[in-house]
């Protein structure tokens, strides 16, 4: 189980947090998305779910890969994550506000 204490917040929203994994099992760094509320909704574990079950299959170039989906030890509990590629850029936000 992976153990998120040491790693970088790279991104909070009102329900997810996404850290930066330097070292991962894939060999290469990973971003790793987790559930941020201490008691999902079913609806939302499902929606994180399909998230997975969608992303592991797409093969397109400036969305991240899904690489895998485990538990892992946070804060507030062992927590359901995706494990995303990493690669560095902007968010989209940050894009929109410097045009």
């Amino acid at each position: 189980m992976l153990i998120l204490e040491s790693s970088i917040v790279l991104h909070e929203s009102t329900d997810t947090l996404i850290y930066y994994q330097p070292d991962s099992i894939y060999d290469v760094p990973i971003v790793v998305k987790v559930l941020k509320v201490p008691y999902a909704t079913t609806e939302r574990i499902e929606q994180f779910n399909n998230e997975y079950d969608i992303g592991k299959n797409l093969t397109i170039t400036g969305v991240r890969k899904v690489l895998g989906k485990t538990m892992v030890d946070t804060t507030l509990g062992k927590k359901i994550a995706l494990h995303l590629a990493f690669f560095d850029g902007e968010t989209i936000a940050k894009l929109i506000k410097i045009q």
